[in-house]
């Protein structure tokens, strides 16, 4: 057998300054190889992957390429045939300048591509961030989010957590915001902070949806970003760490396993929950306000168990695990027949928290992806077969769950079915409404978004 290799694409360039023209030293250039699907969620797959053992680390295929500009403010690549390529240029620390990202197509057969790059100004804002007893918070996270008001954005603009910052010892920051109203956000380094708030906010379109970072400050769209309010302060507020202890289907202390809540999540990543340790069959479920109710997935992965509990504020609680449950699903056309290769994302359905006096349900549940909290199982993921049908273990018992599958860039996506402990589900069959020449394709978005 013979294996022609394409020879490697040479990408080159300059970092400068937009409106002087002045080389900028020290940018962080990034390159992900592949198409916008697979970065949105490819990438996030393979980070989540790393984040397990060595051995998925290894597995995991190098997708992105990194340098710094250099004096001059030049830079040079050799990437991987195929594409596009999204490029992201990161302000050196210190500078006044924005990060910017773009996505290029490689328009033809050329070895070489000459790529200039050019960094906006933007508002220097200095400011701390402090617990609510006064307390300075290092290795906090501040991203900048601008308004939907906001008009006066560069072209380009790099943005939220693809341009965050970190809190220093004395829990000051520095961050470079662009003109226009904005917010900053932030996240302490442990999940032991509430929430800034309990209510939904807007989101795209006429939707809202409930956000979790543990503090916000609006920003004015003037030179003075404060508006003459001084340095910002981001406030953090500790929540009440609530015991749960948990047994698995034998009445024994788990030795191992993992939980997640909606409300806990991970810094910069509203929608993904951070996976929380049980050991030794105790688990703390942490930043708690009072009188709230937190429903939480349980999970032992190792042994197979799981549940769904309701933990309330502050209240010692007992979870009891069963064993886990499956699932089958086809994939089919419109004709009946099966679509094979469609990537599987599993989908939990968990309620948000809640006050005490509200019903289940309020505000509404979030999907939460399985792979966010047991990536051994469910990464890579899993792709339906000639009959298009795909098998699940796994699953936690008593949780509903949807089942996603990407074709085609395509979702399609099943209707909410319950788990059973110890029994396999059979939800109906997933449609393909759309044939692969539609023009009126759904959004592109086969996993959930882990903004």
């Amino acid at each position: 057998m013979r294996i022609a290799l394409a020879p490697p694409r040479v990408m080159s360039g300059r970092v400068t300054a937009a409106g002087t023209g002045q080389p900028v030293a020290g940018a962080r250039i990034s390159v992900f190889a592949g198409p916008e699907e697979s970065y949105r969620f490819g990438s996030c797959d393979r980070y989540t992957t790393m984040t397990t053992t060595a051995d998925a680390a290894a597995a995991s295929p190098p997708v992105e390429f990194d340098t710094v500009s250099g004096t001059d403010g030049a830079f040079r690549f050799r990437l991987p045939p195929g594409g596009p390529y999204r490029v992201t240029v990161s302000a050196p620390a210190g500078s006044a300048y924005l990060s910017v990202e773009h996505w290029l197509t490689w328009e033809n057969d050329n070895a070489a591509l000459d790529l200039p790059l050019t960094l906006p100004a933007g508002r220097i804002v200095r400011g701390t961030m402090r617990d609510d007893a006064g307390q300075p918070v290092a290795g906090g996270w501040v991203m900048y989010l601008p308004s939907r008001s906001n008009r006066e954005l560069p072209a380009a603009l790099a943005v939220g957590r693809a341009a965050p910052v970190r809190t220093a010892e004395d829990g000051s920051f520095v961050i470079v915001v662009p003109p226009g109203p904005g917010t900053l956000e932030g996240w302490g380094a442990t999940p032991d902070y509430r929430p800034v708030s309990f209510g939904p906010v807007p989101a795209r379109g006429k939707d809202t949806l409930r956000t979790f970072e543990h503090a916000r400050v609006r920003l004015g769209a003037g030179a003075d970003p404060t508006d003459g309010a001084g340095p910002p302060v981001l406030t953090l507020h500790r929540g009440v760490g609530t015991r749960v202890q948990v047994t698995g289907p034998d009445g024994k202390p788990v030795a191992a396993g993992v939980a997640v809540c909606r409300p806990v999540v991970q810094p910069l990543r509203n929608l993904v929950p951070r996976p929380l340790a049980i050991r030794d069959g105790t688990f703390e479920l942490p930043g708690c306000a009072p009188d709230r109710v937190y429903p939480v997935a349980f999970l032992d992965p190792t042994g197979q168990a799981g549940a769904v509990a309701e933990v309330r504020a502050g209240e010692p609680a007992a979870v009891n695990l069963e064993p886990c449950g499956a699932a089958e699903v086809r994939l089919v056309d419109l004709a009946g027949r099966p679509r094979s290769g469609a990537a599987v994302a599993v989908l939990l359905v968990l309620d948000c928290d809640r006050a005490a006096t509200a019903a289940r349900g309020a505000p509404g549940p979030a999907l939460v992806d399985q792979s966010w909290f047991d990536p051994k199982h469910f990464l890579p993921r899993s792709v339906t077969d000639a009959d298009g049908k795909v098998t699940l273990r796994g699953l936690v018992p008593g949780a509903d769950y949807v089942v996603m599958f990407a074709l085609n860039e395509r979702a399609h996506t099943s209707t909410p079915f319950r788990v059973r402990s110890g029994q396999v589900s059979r939800p109906s069959d997933v449609l393909v409404l759309f044939n692969d020449s539609s023009k009126n394709k759904p959004r592109a978005a086969p996993f959930p978004e882990e903004d």
